[in-house]
């Protein structure tokens, strides 16, 4: 009878661990379990990741922390730097650039790139001096 008690004994131990990794396992992301269910529903409500470009004047850059930008409104927008970020060289305040960012499923925002924007073409430009050649 020894014998018997103790398998009822290890597979109940067996199926006590079973259970307790089947529990600690991450939900897939389409389940619609219980709290999971929630915390799946506020990623898509935010957008999940959302990559987002802005241009403007170059206010500060303090590199992998922030960058203030003058948009085209005139308003500064602050934002933060991944320290990651793909940043051209020799930026100068003034100068007008182009931040690409990245919006996470938290609604977080963060830098990933910074560059010079392109000149306007001078065809484009009020009060060009020179007509385009032909």
């Amino acid at each position: 009878m020894k014998p018997v008690l103790l398998r009822i004994l290890l597979w109940a131990a067996a199926a006590g661990i079973a259970s307790a990794f089947v529990l600690a396992a991450p939900d897939p992301v389409g389940s619609a379990s219980g709290a999971s269910a929630a915390k799946a529903a506020a990623p898509q409500a935010s957008g999940r990741f959302e990559m987002q470009s802005r241009a403007g004047t170059l206010k500060s850059y303090r590199a992998g922390k922030s960058v203030v930008i003058a948009e085209p409104d005139g308003r500064l927008k602050r934002l933060p730097v991944d320290p990651a970020a793909r940043v051209d060289r020799g930026l100068v305040r003034g100068q007008q650039v182009n931040v690409i960012s990245m919006t996470d499923e938290t609604g977080h925002e963060r830098v990933s790139a910074i560059s010079r924007s392109a000149p306007a073409a001078a065809g484009n430009a009020a009060g060009s001096a020179a007509p385009p050649r032909r």
